[in-house]
This record gives structure tokens, sequence and C-alpha cells, in this order.
């Protein structure tokens, strides 16, 4: 059993031990942040938190070649920025970015004639 000390601090000492405590905190988030976020290839169940899918899912899409994935034995990885890239290639446009790319294909075709 831990033993237990009483004593007094002041609220500087307190002030101080308690931002200690929170620093030593947001540095052990900070650098699991970091890890991730430089991380380049995944496994399965990173991939299936990076992109929200359950690994049923996942393992449907590599199936049918739906996804970009890599294969090694029995094991599965994919690359972050080819998640990524696939992730925006099936962005839809909004009507805002419709509009302007009309406006000009209008401006072109105009030129032309």
């Amino acid at each position: 059993m831990n033993n237990l000390f009483l004593t007094s601090i002041n609220r500087t000492e307190l002030e101080d031990m308690m931002e200690n405590c929170v620093r030593r905190v947001l540095d052990e988030m900070k650098t699991e942040e970091t890890r991730a976020a430089t991380k380049e290839v995944f496994n399965l169940s990173e991939t299936c938190e990076f992109l929200h899918l359950s690994k049923p899912t996942l393992y449907a899409m590599t199936s049918k070649n739906l996804i970009p994935h890599y294969k090694r034995g029995k094991k599965l990885y994919f690359k972050k920025t080819e998640l990524t890239n696939w992730l925006n290639e099936g962005k839809k446009k909004t009507a805002s970015e419709i509009a302007s790319e009309l406006d000009d294909l209008i401006a072109r075709t105009h030129k032309t004639f």
C-alpha cells in the first residue's frame, strides 16, 4: 500500500505542480498525434479507424479491388497518401464549383467564335 504524506504547500507550489502534470499529459498526447500523423503505412485496424469503416466492410472492398491496398502473406497494408487520393477521387463538386467551371467553359467557347 502506498504511504500517504500530508504536507502544506502554498498556492504557487500547487499551481506549479498542476501545470507540470498538465504539460506532461499534453506532451504525451502530442507525441502520439505526431506519430499517427507521420505514419505512412497503415495496417487493417489503423485503416478502419482512419476511414471510419468496419473490418468486414474494408475486407469486402479489398476483395473487390475497390480500394488501393497491398498484401504480404495474409496481412493487408494501406498507404495513407493513396487512401487520401482515393477519398478525393470520390469528391462531389459543390454548386459553386460547377457554376465556376460552367462560366469558364462559356468564356472559352465564346473566344473560339
